[in-house]
């Protein structure tokens, strides 16, 4: 064989070998996709946001409650719902476009790290990216963060090949994904691209070069963005920028809806979150090796966090754009640091997998023995939830606790090689985590939420509206099937449709929830009738005698 020849069927068969890597991470996030129900808020709020799309054919914004719904801008959702006019209206169709988009960044990291340090340093990116816990948890779940960071990760790749090429059409692309960032979740999917780009160009001292990428990348981002808006004008939505905007300094300057936290939150988050890549990262050295876009990462990476810590709200998903450039770290202590990585990095590993093994078996243990614990439980809802006692405990539910022990331990006594030591210790992750969360996650459901989704479900088989009271829900909208004839359009706001819903001013029966501790007033001032308690909720009916009084038809 030509030596030409070979080197190409060389290459492509480390091509093979990774991508068949990247889709079997893809294939074990697939499946069980639609075992657990979705969970309130967000993923139950963007699957909903995409059935109301189908729903009503209006594609341009996004709504909740058949009302514009001005927190996030549409890209996402329709994503969610090209996935279920395929796979139906359900949790699979809407965590299933994440499980593609993860295997798309698992690609792009390979092809990225192979370009810039070779095959071995692209596949070891890849596997360590893949088998850390929080990539690995989002990549089954049915939120916006994977697909709104694999479009920012894309601009910067752009962005610095811009600048290091002086690549008018490179800017191009750069205004491509960062208008689909921004399509996505908003304008943070060009403030941080940017803001790495601006901070690399200053160092490099390419500002030429930064004058022409910002040109190139004006035109397909004022298109796509601009466009957008124009069309929004145009139906006479406009104002749904007014109050996005609104929403983003609520967001940055107050923690919205309860979520705050010290200013080292996400330090902690992506410490624990990106085990085991955030756990060899503190061990790079040598960064003055890196490449461009090595460092391009990184300042995106510094930059997520440090805009993040500032930002009031504090919720889990927020940094995690810096997982990209954590895992980056990761690799390159691996393939650079073997020492180091032999005499300290397995050791954190093992005690890191330790812990996790631990509490694993823990929360089996402990679930199946709450008069060890229960006491100590003081929210209501809670408390009662608890009591109810939905499901059953054996103690052993933990079990796959063992089995990431067994295979730590393996990778510790057995005499392998390094790569094969890798392999052992990231499939014994990501088999913990894919067997926890198939364990757990349907227990966890079943006591915060299963009782509410069960209700809604029965009620919107009789096609009757159910309404939350005294908390927030999507449940409701998306599990109770809420139709646009009856919905907050109908009156055009959210508290004026509960008023009309608790004024028994319908013909209809009508069905409420609240909660142990909240329910008690509605019952008072409206009449409502309890129909029934099931853990920490309350299920209630608008009272009969008032749908009569107001010449309504009796149930």
């Amino acid at each position: 064989m030509p030596f030409k020849l070979r080197g190409m069927w060389l290459g492509f068969r480390k091509r093979a070998v990774a991508y068949s890597v990247g889709v079997l991470f893809f294939l074990l996030w697939s499946s069980g996709l639609g075992v657990v129900p979705l969970f309130d808020w967000d993923e139950v709020n963007f699957a909903e946001c995409a059935r109301e799309m189908r729903q009503t054919g209006e594609y341009l914004y996004a709504q909740i409650g058949f009302l514009p719904f001005w927190e996030k801008p549409p890209l996402f959702f329709w994503v969610q719902a090209l996935s279920m006019s395929i796979w139906g209206e359900n949790a699979f169709a809407a965590r299933f476009p994440n499980a593609v988009i993860s295997l798309f960044t698992l690609l792009t990291l390979y092809e990225v790290g192979r370009r810039w340090h070779g095959h071995a340093f692209g596949l070891a990116w890849l596997f360590l990216h893949g088998v850390s816990l929080l990539p690995s948890f989002y990549a089954r779940s049915g939120l916006i963060d994977p697909l709104f960071n694999l479009f920012m990760l894309w601009a910067l790749l752009a962005g610095t090949a811009a600048l290091s090429a002086a690549s008018f059409w490179y800017g191009v692309l750069y205004g491509l994904f960062a208008g689909l960032a921004t399509l996505t979740k908003g304008p943070v999917g060009l403030l941080l691209p940017s803001l790495a780009i601006l901070t690399l160009s200053l160092w490099q001292k390419r500002l030429s070069a930064l004058l022409q990428l910002a040109l190139g990348g004006a035109l397909p981002y004022i298109g796509l963005v601009g466009g957008w808006i124009i069309l929004l004008y145009l139906q006479g939505t406009g104002n749904l920028l007014k109050e996005f905007w609104a929403y983003q300094w609520r967001l940055f300057s107050t923690p919205d809806a309860g979520h705050k936290g010290p200013w080292y939150y996400h330090l902690v988050v992506l410490s624990v979150g990106m085990f085991p890549a955030a756990w060899w990262a503190f061990g790079a050295r040598r960064l003055n090796a890196l490449p461009i876009g090595g460092w391009a990462l990184l300042m995106l990476t510094g930059w997520t966090i440090l805009i993040f810590s500032i930002v009031q709200t504090k919720i889990l998903h927020y940094s995690s754009l810096a997982y990209y450039g954590i895992s980056y770290l990761g690799a390159w202590t691996w393939m650079e640091r073997r020492g180091w990585v032999q005499k300290h990095g397995w050791l954190a590993v093992g005690v890191g997998s330790l812990l996790l093994g631990i509490v694993t078996v823990g929360v089996g243990f402990l679930m199946a023995q709450p008069t060890l614990w229960l006491h100590l439980v003081r929210d209501p809802f809670a408390r009662a939830a608890l009591q109810a006692k939905p499901l059953t405990w054996t103690g052993w539910e933990g079990w796959m606790g063992f089995l990431l022990l067994v295979g730590i331990g393996g990778a510790f006594v057995l005499r392998l090689g390094a790569w094969k030591r890798l392999i052992l210790v990231g499939a014994s992750l990501i088999g913990w985590e894919t067997l926890a969360l198939l364990s757990f996650a349907p227990r966890a459901e079943a006591y915060t939420q299963a009782p509410l989704r069960v209700f809604c479900e029965e009620k919107a088989a009789e096609k009757a509206p159910v309404w939350s009271l005294g908390f927030k829900s999507y449940i409701p909208y998306f599990y109770g099937r809420m139709a646009p004839e009856f919905s907050p359009r109908l009156t055009g706001g959210m508290e004026s449709f509960q008023s009309l819903l608790l004024s028994g001013a319908v013909p209809f029966p009508v069905y409420f929830v609240s909660r142990v501790e909240r329910y008690q007033g509605f019952v008072e001032k409206y009449g409502l009738e309890v129909i029934g308690r099931e853990g920490g909720y309350v299920f209630l009916r608008g009272n009969p005698m008032r749908l009569e009084a107001r010449g309504g038809k009796r149930e």
